[in-house]
């Protein structure tokens, strides 16, 4: 399973709302390395 990566908004770590994550890849192999979640509005409207 793949490392589950807070999102970094106005200098705070926060957990998204969102359940939609981009993976984030190794490109020499393909690798996957983390997960990241997408920011929502009212995630970046909370600060």
């Amino acid at each position: 399973m793949a490392r589950q990566v807070p999102l970094y908004i106005n200098g705070e770590f926060m957990q998204s709302t969102s359940s939609e994550k981009l993976p984030v890849t190794n490109p020499a192999n393909q690798q996957l390395l983390a997960e990241v979640p997408f920011a929502t509005h009212e995630a970046s409207a909370s600060q």
